[in-house]
């Protein structure tokens, strides 16, 4: 019988993850190892190389292992990727039982769909598989198909990080696989900054003048961010006269992202508002710069499945302006909790934006709404205890 207190007391669990970031669904395996960890459970993390997110890992008492992880990127789809994919996974699989040395495992627990090796693992050891999703993939539009595929193939149970991602799959799932799918919506547990000295001196860097707007969109320089839609927009708003702001990226790039960095770079060249647009780099402690903003901003060209820079803004106080697509549209209520505009329409986030600089009343209702919304909505307690239903009862049906 297992003790209610620590209900995955005597359990392993393997983790396997694509990356060893912090961004989005970085954070949220920190959140799910904490809670099985707690729970009683021994947890066991793969990730692909070193990276912030070990070190994190390591504080949970949780154990990290650098090994190939099989994972899946868009270069997959072709021949030579399909056969490099095979050749990874087959690497990582070997490498799994290697590293447990003889240990045996109660569970494996894949976070997101870019890595097959704990799936394909799971089934030729005959483990329980838990898929966690926390993507939306439209291009090539096959993607679904094939994801499903996978699911119904290897997965005991997949989690998907809000209803948006569920629905994203759901008109192909197999009455079987929706019945053992759960929508487990991420979870925020960032504790208040408690030394502004950082966030004062990140200010002082991009806004120096106390009277400025400063604007951050926070996330990995990628095609999906929509940070030239932001530039698009503060150029619309430099042509109506509006110059009291500045705006600050923060994040870093995946190498295969150099091309649009590249360009990202050229356009903020190109802009009449360039002396105003800064690049922070990466921050593994986003409260810094959060606690700096006048404004975050979430311009998404392509589907966010779930959009945590948008929760973590709204939990520290700051109103977020975000494109209206997918999780997005489902976190952030228009008009009470944050401000929503069509996706890559830079002319309607230059509205937006203008109305929240121009209404300080404004800007202080919605950061208001928002804090209160995220407490009772995304609280860490409610994730965890989620989380390990969901474990415990793939444990059980098995």
């Amino acid at each position: 019988m297992l003790s209610v207190r620590a209900p995955l007391r005597g359990k392993r669990v393997l983790f396997v993850h694509q990356s060893a970031s912090l961004y989005g669904s970085d954070r949220a395996l920190l959140e799910v190892v904490a809670a099985t960890t707690a729970a009683g459970a021994e947890s066991i993390v793969v990730v692909p190389t070193d990276g912030p997110l070990c070190a994190r890992i390591e504080a949970l008492d949780a154990h990290v292992h650098i090994s190939a992880v099989g994972k899946i990127s868009r270069q997959s789809a072709s021949f030579k990727g399909a056969r490099s994919l095979l050749t990874d996974t087959r690497t990582a699989g070997h490498a799994i039982t290697r590293l447990l040395a003889g240990r045996s495992v109660d569970l494996v627990y894949s976070n997101t769909l870019a890595t097959l090796a704990g799936g394909v693992w799971s089934r030729a050891y005959d483990v329980p598989h838990i898929w966690h999703i926390h993507e939306i993939i439209t291009n090539p539009a096959w993607a679904s198909w094939i994801y499903c595929r996978l699911l119904e193939r290897y997965a005991d149970r997949a989690i998907f990080n809000s209803k948006a991602t569920f629905d994203w799959l759901a008109h192909r799932l197999s009455q079987r696989m929706a019945r053992r799918s759960v929508v487990i919506e991420n979870a925020i547990s960032m504790a208040p900054l408690l030394d502004r000295s950082r966030s004062n001196a990140f200010r002082a860097a991009f806004a120096p003048d106390p009277g400025t707007i400063l604007i951050g969109l926070v996330g990995r320089l990628n095609r999906i961010k929509g940070h030239q839609v932001l530039v698009d927009a503060i150029d619309i708003l430099d042509g109506r006269g509006v110059h009291g702001l500045a705006a600050v990226f923060v994040g870093d790039s995946l190498p295969t992202d150099a091309p649009v960095v590249d360009a990202l770079h050229e356009r903020v060249r190109r802009s009449p508002a360039r002396a105003r647009l800064h690049f922070a780099g990466f921050m593994d402690d986003p409260r810094v710069a959060y606690g700096a903003l006048d404004i975050a901003c979430v311009p998404s060209v392509l589907p966010e499945s779930f959009g945590l820079s948008a929760l973590e803004a709204m939990q520290v106080g700051v109103p977020v302006i975000a494109s209206d697509n997918h999780g997005l549209s489902n976190l952030i209520r228009d008009g009470q909790t944050g401000l929503l505009f069509e996706s890559g329409n830079a002319r309607a986030l230059a509205d937006r934006l203008q109305r929240l600089i121009e209404d300080e009343t404004l800007r202080t209702e919605l950061s208001r709404a928002a804090a209160m919304d995220v407490r009772s909505r995304f609280s860490s307690d409610r994730f965890a205890a989620e989380i390990i239903e969901a474990v415990a009862s793939t444990l059980r049906t098995r």
